[in-house]
């Protein structure tokens, strides 16, 4: 399928029709009939095509090439100030024929329609007990959009880059103690149009490059680990070999330390969090989910509710950006999938807690909750249209976070003070960790950081890697324990889940020292060696 204005006047033209039917209802005798406020469609097609390595040979003769194509729906049925009843309806392997695509457009519009009068009624019924009823959704407003985004130009090929990635495999082979090199290269285009009956049609393109290592080898007690090296660029002019090349000798060095990790005892110690690992941390346990307008205004996250607004909820000096429009950066998009302009916004200036991550409907929400209008800032995503089992609806999501702190410390006197905390707490060592992967529970706060590689520093600066920990704590805690920042500033990239799916993100931050941080020890392996050890 190709995404043409065609497309466009196909799925308005029926839209058209149906915003002119309503909904008959007959209560106590009196005929009503329920109109349609707003209708939008958001249509998605995503090509992909990734390659597996082995010990650098191709696990099959060509690429496994995927493309497919969906398309979601939203009706807002009813006008009344507490809201509309919302239908959403999603489905994927739409038809190239334009006839064919109208027709299916048009015969779930009846249940859109039907569905989101039930919504609104059954809604009007339960605002009798409460004031926030759970089947009527405001729907804010926001300027019509006319937008085509110029296409990246040539689409990105595994081919393109093979050579380029398969030629440090050999040296791989012959690290000590390896098992196994694997790799693969994915190439990724997605190609959108989101259309409304407030007049908006924007087309936009995306284009990513995924490169993956992954060592399997043995540690000292001959157990066998894997260290996984994950890279992302954006567009063909976003690769860069040299960024490969340090990435991989990152990765070696990092594969020598692991051989010869220690396990550490569950407690709490003065941890140095690199750039990375700190741009993990915000976003887990702060930005990506506990600042989302939906779960503030819904009442699920209420560790950073509207009653923190302007308020100080992290040391001075620091401040937090999500900047949708970053130049090829993972996380960039120009308009959100409701039509609004994507603007860079501060969350946190100062400390001081300053604004949400918001899309149409909990902007209006949270002006209700607040007394004072709120518009969207752009930032309802989504990863397709639907999922195994139902549509999904786009929600606030996080795109490009950017930490940044007053009085940043040069990198040796970070570990300088950390020997000191050391020796302060009258601890044996402290940590290093370098970047983290991690979640978070939205209601509670509560967190989990895994981190990628982490190092016991001792007084005397020594430095042995660890293995087999996790950093667990509640955010209001992490932040009181922040003693100081520095050099250098580091991202880190990743898939962000939530409802509406897994999306393109990326942080970058500068390094953090925290004093007494609890560090939890995964169980220990009592894994039995291998029946054919020794007789290779």
């Amino acid at each position: 399928m190709i995404i043409t204005n065609k497309t466009a006047e196909t799925i308005e033209k029926v839209f058209g029709k149906w915003m002119d039917i309503g909904v008959p209802v007959s209560i106590e005798g009196n005929n009503l009939v329920i109109n349609p406020r707003y209708f939008s469609a958001l249509l998605k097609i995503n090509e992909s095509e990734d390659l597996s390595y082995s010990e650098g040979i191709a696990v099959n003769n060509l690429p496994d090439v995927e493309k497919n194509s969906c398309l979601r729906l939203e009706g807002y049925i009813g006008k009344d100030e507490k809201g509309s009843g919302i239908a959403v309806i999603g489905f994927d392997g739409l038809p190239d024929n334009l006839h064919l695509l109208e027709k299916r457009v048009d015969d779930h519009m009846d249940e859109i329609l039907k569905s989101g009068g039930l919504r609104y009624l059954v809604g009007l019924g339960e605002s009798i007990k409460t004031k926030k009823p759970s089947n009527l959704r405001l729907n804010g407003y926001s300027d019509p959009v006319k937008f085509r985004q110029k296409k990246f130009g040539k689409r990105l090929r595994v081919k393109d880059f093979e050579k380029e990635v398969l030629q440090y495999v050999s040296d791989l082979k012959n690290l000590e103690g390896i098992e196994r090199v694997a790799t693969t290269i994915c190439c990724e285009r997605e190609e959108s149009l989101f259309l409304d009956t407030e007049g908006s049609r924007i087309f936009q393109n995306h284009d990513s490059l995924q490169i993956v290592y992954i060592l399997q080898g043995k540690d000292k007690s001959d157990k066998s680990f894997n260290l996984i090296s994950n890279m992302h660029f954006v567009g063909r002019d976003g690769f860069d070999p040299k960024i490969l090349k340090r990435k991989l000798e990152k990765l070696v060095g990092s594969y020598e330390d692991r051989r010869f990790a220690e396990r550490i005892d569950s407690g709490s110690y003065p941890i140095i969090f690199d750039g990375a690992a700190v741009a993990t941390f915000f976003h887990e346990a702060l930005a990506a989910h506990l600042l989302s307008g939906k779960y503030v205004t819904d009442g699920d996250s209420t560790l950073f509710s509207e009653s923190r607004l302007n308020k100080q909820i992290l040391p001075q000096g620091i401040n937090i950006v999500d900047g949708p429009s970053l130049e090829q950066g993972l996380g960039s998009y120009l308009y959100d999938e409701e039509g609004v302009k994507a603007e860079p916004i501060t969350l946190v200036e100062g400390g001081i807690l300053r604004n949400y991550l918001l899309d149409k409907s909990s902007a209006a929400e949270l002006s209700k909750l607040i007394g004072e209008e709120v518009k969207s800032n752009g930032r309802a995503r989504s990863q397709w249209a639907i999922n195994e089992e139902n549509a999904i609806i786009s929600e606030p999501r996080v795109s490009n976070l950017l930490i940044d702190c007053d009085n940043l410390q040069e990198e040796d006197d970070m570990f300088t003070l950390l020997v000191g905390l050391v020796d302060h707490y009258e601890k044996d060592f402290g940590l290093y960790i370098e970047g983290a992967a991690g979640e978070v529970d939205v209601v509670n706060g509560y967190f989990k950081l895994k981190p990628i590689r982490a190092w016991k520093v001792d007084l005397e600066g020594n430095r042995q890697m660890v293995k087999d920990i996790q950093i667990v704590g509640n955010p209001d805690e992490f932040f009181q324990k922040i003693y100081a920042a520095g050099l250098p500033n580091r991202t880190s990239y990743g898939m962000c889940g939530s409802d509406s799916g897994f999306v393109p993100t990326q942080q970058r931050a500068p390094a953090m020292l925290m004093s007494e941080i609890s560090v939890v020890t995964e169980r220990k392996d009592y894994s039995t060696d291998r029946l054919d050890k020794g007789k290779e």
